[in-house]
């Protein structure tokens, strides 16, 4: 879908794997042949025709993804602000897609104690992204740590809980259960403030984060009740 007709040409070309088919096909041109970059982008008609069933089913799908995606917030909701856990906002301007449901882990560490705790009940739960600047192809491209504090920040502390459109009530329900048996854990209340104090103050915030004892402080910073990030 293009929204400039300057670039439609070039955009049929790189769709019909570099070649000018398209005005083959229009009878534009006696034949066709390679004229630019491209690819195969088309996709197969059995994936057509299942893209096509789903798009005739989408207020069905998406009702269901709702039906669950809320489940998680209100029941998690109360664990989740008990334990100073991260949950998903949407403004109320915003709509969104229902594609999935995350916890905000206080620290990297509770985040991998809750993933084995799900797992030994056969529960599976996995990380959202890994930033792309330190992928290998983002380094190359001259990407560093602490680069983007928050986005590592996040990175590692973001799990994702189950959520597919045939989970069921009862399957869920054992997710929650299982989360809400968790205990995350966390500094004292008395050490967040002093340490969110201490970052909003420090002339080298990144420095602070990209220490040992840095990375350990930034977690408890992060989920202290009154952080708000300076910026």
């Amino acid at each position: 879908m293009i929204n400039d007709v300057r670039y439609s040409e070039q955009a049929e070309i790189i769709r019909d794997k570099g070649t000018n088919r398209s005005r083959f096909v229009r009878g534009q041109v006696d034949k066709y042949t390679w004229v630019g970059l491209g690819s195969s982008y088309l996709p197969s008609d059995i994936l057509a025709a299942i893209l096509y069933a789903q798009l005739e089913s989408r207020e069905t799908i998406q009702a269901q993804r709702r039906h669950i995606w809320e489940r998680y917030n209100m029941r998690l909701r109360d664990w989740a602000a008990r334990y100073g856990v991260g949950t998903p906002v949407v403004p109320p301007q915003c709509q969104q897609p229902f594609h999935m449901f995350y916890l905000l882990l206080p620290s990297e560490g509770s985040r991998a104690r809750l993933i084995r705790h799900l797992k030994a009940r056969n529960i599976l739960s996995v990380f959202h992204y890994l930033p792309l600047h330190l992928s290998e192809m983002g380094l190359r491209l001259g990407g560093r740590a602490c680069s983007c504090p928050v986005t590592e920040d996040v990175s590692n502390r973001l799990l994702r809980l189950p959520f597919y459109n045939g989970l069921t009530e009862t399957e869920q329900a054992r997710v929650i259960r299982a989360v809400r048996e968790f205990e995350p854990g966390g500094a004292p209340e008395w050490f967040r403030r002093s340490a969110s104090r201490l970052y909003r103050t420090s002339p080298n915030r990144c420095g602070l984060v990209c220490t040992p004892a840095g990375a350990s402080i930034w977690n408890v910073i992060r989920s202290s009740p009154d952080y708000a990030s300076p910026g």
